[in-house]
């Protein structure tokens, strides 16, 4: 069975959808998390200098581009989270986002919502906040959580 490394800051950001989708297949994975003092030097040698980075058996197997944040809240938060529940509403079942059973689709909506910081938006979206709670309950999701490091991001 190959070794999973799995390396970004000390924060969710976005490496969570990553780290989700391991807790979720039950995967046991090398949990690597930087601080900018090791940075300056960590950029050097990874793929892109960006993060995160995932090595399959000691291969670097995916490196992920810098990606620009958008002013989400500023603007057009509430639409997208139309757009999301309308999806959810049309797609899922028994309260996850597409058919009856977790897929990313649930880890991408979990990751996306808590890292646009909108959870406190979820009242107006029912479907949305029945999926959140639905995925963080879930046994191997909310054992990753109790042990997940608090961070700023």
């Amino acid at each position: 069975m190959p070794s999973y490394k799995f390396t970004y800051f000390n924060g969710k950001g976005r490496a969570e959808v990553s780290r989700l989708l391991f807790a979720a297949a039950g995967k046991a994975f090398d949990d690597v998390r930087i601080d900018s003092a090791q940075w300056s030097d960590l950029k050097k040698v990874m793929p892109q200098g960006t993060l995160p980075v995932l090595e399959v058996g000691g291969k670097t197997k995916i490196s992920q581009s810098a990606k620009k944040r958008e002013e989400f809240l500023a603007g057009d938060a509430k639409k997208y989270l139309g757009f999301l529940e309308n999806l959810v509403k049309e797609g899922g079942k028994s309260g996850f986002a597409v058919g009856s059973s977790l897929t990313v689709a649930d880890l991408m909506l979990y990751a996306f919502i808590e890292n646009s910081q909108i959870v406190e938006l979820l009242k107006d979206y029912k479907l949305l906040d029945a999926n959140r709670k639905k995925v963080e309950q879930l046994p191997k999701i909310k054992e990753y959580l109790a042990k997940r490091p608090v961070t700023t991001f």
